[in-house]
């Protein structure tokens, strides 16, 4: 941002975030990241005033778990308020995540993933979407990549009665690290 400026502060694994811009536009943010025992934790909270700029604010935050045996959970969420149009007064959204994590093959760590989101609202016109995936994806070590398999769905309800179909999209792919 143009003219904006930023501060930030750290203290037992707790990192403030602030900033400023041009316009009058705001945001603060709470971030941890740590460990309790052998659990690991990482969360955010945040809050964004755009309201003179744009005229949206928008409240986040985001939580995830991982447990010594491999297993993670992750849930997420935001509401965006937007009062410059009069068009969509609020738009939501929630996401949730399971993972695990383990050594399958010799070649390196095995993951599987299910997930859920969902928006609510987004323009206004009493729209919903939702999307609910699952996937795998193997650590080939030896060779510094990572192949990747995955299937989702998509689910479109539209605010005004239109009918419309699922989407399944199958997602596969391997990623090289140099």
């Amino acid at each position: 941002m143009t003219g904006s400026a930023t501060t930030r502060r750290k203290y037992a694994g707790f990192q403030i975030t602030a900033s400023h811009a041009n316009g009058d536009a705001w945001d603060v943010a709470l971030r941890y990241g740590g460990s309790l025992g052998s659990v690991k934790m990482t969360g955010a909270i945040a809050y964004s005033d755009t309201q003179t700029v744009n005229g949206r604010s928008i409240v986040n935050g985001s939580f995830s778990i991982l447990l010594p045996v491999g297993l993670s959970f992750t849930v997420a969420g935001a509401d965006q308020d937007d009062d410059a149009g009069g068009a969509s007064d609020s738009t939501d959204w929630v996401y949730g995540n399971i993972g695990y994590k383990f050594s399958a093959l010799d070649i390196g760590q095995s993951r599987f993933y299910a997930s859920w989101d969902e928006v609510d609202d987004r323009g206004g016109l009493g729209n919903e979407a939702t999307a609910i995936s699952v996937g795998l994806v193997q650590i080939i070590q030896p060779l510094g990549m990572e192949f990747q398999f995955g299937y989702a769905n998509f689910d479109v309800d539209l605010g005004s009665g239109v009918n419309t179909n699922d989407i399944d999209v199958v997602t596969m792919g391997l990623r090289a690290k140099f």
